[in-house]
């Protein structure tokens, strides 16, 4: 999952940066995790996608793959910008809460802009790509890995450029993914993952 994603991350940024490449590139990736990942993977703790990205996960089955993307987008912005997942925001915002409502409509400006404009948003305290490889991977091993572990993986896997990365500031960024996600459990991930 982790090659697929560097691979994607790269061809992307050779590339015209079209809607159509983008689309392509998707079609591509998707074709090459079928076919190279066992049909009964199974995350044997729960992801940290199962609480940033639940309406993509329900819908994806569901409705056309690129409205599922779209929405996968939207949460993934949510999560970058505020580190709080989209629907946790949405339901605030239904009970009339106005900081909520500011973080909803910041959500969708910047997907808009980033679709309509080709601007894509800026500034995210966590690294992207470091996110999506701790989003994708938890589950898999990586919630394990030692620090000198963690920063093989990302030299190997993650498409940010950095020639070498840190270990500490890896396992740092991890630990906060998991208090996010788990603002009530004080401390380091446990072995089973966010709750």
């Amino acid at each position: 999952m982790l090659k697929g994603y560097r691979d994607w991350v790269r061809s992307w940024e050779e590339s015209d940066k079209t809607p159509e490449t983008a689309q392509t590139l998707e079609r591509e990736l998707e074709k090459r995790l079928r076919t190279s990942l066992p049909e009964n993977l199974k995350v044997a703790r729960q992801s940290p996608e199962d609480a940033i990205y639940p309406l993509f996960s329900a819908l994806l089955d569901e409705v056309p793959l690129e409205l599922v993307l779209a929405i996968g987008m939207v949460e993934k912005i949510h999560w970058l910008r505020f580190r709080e997942p989209l629907l946790v925001t949405f339901r605030k915002y239904q009970t009339g809460d106005l900081e909520a409502s500011e973080k909803v409509h910041r959500t969708f400006l910047e997907y808009d802009r980033m679709q309509l404009g080709g601007k894509h948003p800026q500034n995210f305290k966590p690294n992207y790509d470091h996110d999506v490889i701790f989003s994708t991977a938890w589950g898999h091993g990586l919630e394990n890995l030692r620090e000198e572990e963690l920063a093989e993986c990302f030299n190997e896997f993650c498409p940010c450029g950095r020639a070498e990365h840190d270990g500490h500031a890896l396992r740092m960024q991890r630990d906060r993914m998991f208090r996010a996600l788990n603002p009530r459990t004080p401390g380091k991930p446990s072995p089973e993952g966010p709750a």
